[in-house]
């Protein structure tokens, strides 16, 4: 896939249950987030008076949902709980 998310299912036979993993490797998004972070591209954003914090990876987004309950990171609701985590 175009963002290396893989999910992988695991079901236990004895048991019945069912666990989803989710896995993805971020480096290149992080080294995005740092390259981006020092750029034109961030000065300009300041001089427009906005600010591009950080591209967040699918896998943090889930674990974000699971964890705090964060279902849509473009809501405003959700803002101020992903203002802290960033």
């Amino acid at each position: 896939p175009l963002t290396g998310l893989e999910t992988i299912h695991h079901f236990d036979e004895m048991t019945g249950e069912t666990h989803i993993e989710y896995k993805q490797d971020i480096t290149k998004q992080i080294d995005t987030n740092k390259a981006l972070h020092n750029t034109d591209y961030q000065k300009q954003g300041i001089k427009d008076e906005w600010m591009h914090a950080a591209h967040i990876p699918d896998i943090v987004q889930i674990q974000w949902m699971k964890k705090y309950g964060i279902t849509d990171i473009y809501s405003e609701e959700f803002w101020p709980k992903i203002k802290k985590l960033l």
